[in-house]
């Protein structure tokens, strides 16, 4: 006579159920202890203990949510035990990325000044680096009245001098001025007129009323000539870098 085992019915438990849903508790401890640990470690991005707490908010819903779908037996314990690594993953990266979130932004700075040459990185000090274009040239993007402008930096060049295009931009009429001027340029000299703009901003260098020179001739670009450089405390190129210290 053979034996035939009677099926388990279907709302038993699994033998090993219950030793997995203790393992997936340990792992979501394991995982708000980590949380609680990264935070401890940087006190000065996260220093008040409510602060502390509300990271471990999601981990506890976590565990309120897993736990009921375990009890419904509606996923694998191997499924779950995957879809909670990746979740503990994603945890760190988000604990790691706010702990260095001030380190992250300067790369991301830097990227963008390389990948775009003409945006200046201001470091702590307040000191300015701009990156060398392919071209071998320094540009700066500043703001002038409040309009983007790129400047070619032209040490040959005596004064601050907007092309036509620019000035049209920043609403400065050529038929309102008198082109009776004559201003130096690395090119040699040209015909310009005066004109003056509110305001220049370049980074932590700001300027109020400043006397610029428009150029009568088609020009590339702007430059940005030693009438702003003048502004600076020393200026220096290190590499490929031109490094502008404010007063």
């Amino acid at each position: 006579m053979s034996l035939n085992p009677q099926a388990a019915p279907p709302d038993s438990e699994p033998p090993n159920s219950r030793t997995g849903f203790y393992l997936f508790l340990g792992a979501l401890a394991v995982l708000a202890a980590v949380v609680w640990l990264l935070a401890s470690a940087f006190p000065d991005r996260v220093d008040e203990t409510d602060e502390k707490l509300n990271l471990l908010y999601p981990v506890l819903v976590l565990t309120l949510v897993s736990s009921g779908l375990i009890a419904m037996r509606r996923v694998r314990m191997g499924e779950l035990a995957r879809n909670l690594a990746i979740w503990i993953g994603i945890a760190l990266v988000v604990a790691v990325g706010f702990a260095y979130q001030d380190e992250l932004t300067s790369v991301a700075t830097r990227l963008r000044a390389e990948l775009i040459p003409g945006y200046a990185v201001e470091d702590a000090a307040g000191e300015l680096t701009i990156a060398e274009s392919p071209d071998g040239y320094f540009y700066a993007i500043a703001t002038v009245n409040g309009t983007p402008v790129t400047f070619l930096i032209d040490t040959g060049a005596s004064d601050i001098v907007l092309s036509p295009g620019d000035a049209a931009r920043l609403g400065i009429a050529s038929e309102d001025l008198e082109f009776s001027r004559v201003v130096e340029t690395a090119n040699g000299m040209a015909q310009a007129a005066r004109a003056r703009v509110a305001n220049f901003t370049l980074g932590p260098i700001q300027l109020r009323d400043v006397e610029v020179s428009v150029n009568q001739a088609t020009m590339s670009t702007s430059l940005l000539g030693m009438a702003f450089m003048r502004n600076l405390a020393s200026f220096e190129i290190r590499g490929r870098n031109l490094i502008l210290r404010p007063l």
